[in-house]
């Protein structure tokens, strides 16, 4: 990779984890600033409120307590998605996984710095009240669809690009196994 590809590329990258980063720091910020812990504020009746609460677990705050655990697996996770970003060509993974970073990164501030991570949108889905959750945890699970998605889309680039070149090869795959 030549140097410009190279500056424009973790550019990028390191634009968008800052941006990620900030939006659920702020997002946070305003939270505990405007509520008190527990306390709700609905903005649509039945549906949506905004309710201030920190978990000190995973996700359904799954490992309540282990917060140097789960500040751990956070940092293995964020250095495995570096390792990717550094290997990666593409760019629809490499925005996705920087987002991913951006939100990993904004709760792992949370778990070293707060008493806990600070969740605050509350939603009701169909009777459901779901665990309360922040920016940073939507920024996870979005952009950990998208890596599969990018993942399952380069499988089948590289699936094609093998039988063409089996094609051209005069090897026909197609048939094997009939």
């Amino acid at each position: 990779m030549n140097k410009k590809k190279y500056i424009i590329k973790y550019s990028i990258i390191a634009g968008i984890v800052v941006i990620c980063v900030l939006l659920d720091q702020i997002t946070k910020i305003v939270a505990e600033a405007n509520l008190k812990e527990y306390q709700s504020v609905e903005i649509i009746k039945g549906f949506f409120d905004f309710t201030l609460c920190y978990n000190t677990g995973g996700a359904w705050s799954i490992l309540s307590n282990a917060t140097w655990l789960l500040a751990l697996i956070s940092v293995v996770a964020l250095g495995f998605m570096i390792y990717t970003l550094i290997k990666t060509n593409s760019l629809f993974y490499m925005i996705s996984a920087s987002v991913f970073c951006g939100g990993l990164i904004g709760n792992l501030i949370d778990r070293l710095f707060n008493v806990g991570v600070v969740d605050f949108l509350d939603f009701n889905i169909f009777g459901y009240d779901f665990p309360v959750f922040n920016v940073a945890d939507t920024f996870i699970v979005i952009s950990a669809i998208l890596i599969a998605v990018s993942m399952i889309l380069e499988d089948k680039k590289e699936t094609k690009k093998v039988e063409v070149k089996e094609e051209e090869n005069g090897k026909d795959t197609s048939r094997e196994g009939k």
